[in-house]
């Protein structure tokens, strides 16, 4: 619901500006209604881009979230992609600050009570998937 409120205003600052835009460029005067009705479907936009109701997760929601998965499904790779190592990592950025990894190897997610560790190996494959250099 947040990504299509997000586009309804955007959608209606472009449509507000372009239709704009068409009246005061029209000489002969010809498409000043092509361009009002765009800028007020444009205000109209915002106006329900605005008015529509946002819900935030909740504390609960947010530390009890994990990825999905089949964010690294083995299907959609090719045989190049057997050599190299996959992971996917998502931390939270609000309290509790937790963050998730998941080894795309083996599908374990792993959460660590923290932000992301400088060197991590998966606890199900013993597979090391990162270790940063300082």
């Amino acid at each position: 619901m947040q990504y299509l409120r997000i586009n309804f205003i955007f959608s209606g600052w472009i449509c507000l500006i372009l239709g704009t835009g068409v009246v005061f460029s029209d000489i002969d005067g010809m498409l000043s209604v092509v361009g009002t009705t765009m800028s007020l479907f444009g205000l109209a936009l915002i106006l329900l881009g605005i008015s529509s109701k946002q819900q935030p997760m909740t504390s609960k929601q947010i530390s009890t979230w994990r990825p999905s998965k089949e964010d690294l499904d083995d299907s959609l790779t090719s045989n190049f992609d057997d050599k190299k190592v996959k992971y996917r990592i998502d931390t939270t950025l609000d309290e509790p600050i937790q963050t998730s990894i998941l080894c795309g190897n083996c599908s374990e997610i792993t959460i660590v009570e923290s932000t992301k560790p400088k060197a991590f190996k998966c606890p199900i494959c013993e597979l090391q998937l990162w270790e940063e250099e300082e």
